[in-house]
């Protein structure tokens, strides 16, 4: 199932992503406040419907040592 060609495409989608992401924070000066406001006026703009999130984001419990 997870062939070299699979896994190849895999690695060519993380690397795209990183470097969208590099492009998006270098635009913002690096700063990663900066870059979010950015992302949501983007999102507020656009015609994409925006979902809400239901409830607070639930953090894993630490795992006892």
């Amino acid at each position: 199932m997870n062939s070299k060609s699979d896994i190849q495409t895999d690695d060519n989608i993380v690397a795209e992503v990183r470097r969208v992401k590099e492009a998006l924070f270098d635009a913002c000066g690096r700063d990663v406040h900066s870059m979010f406001e950015q992302l949501r006026r983007e999102q507020q703009a656009s015609d994409h419907p925006i979902i809400p999130r239901v409830g607070p984001i639930q953090q894993p419990h630490a795992l006892a040592a």
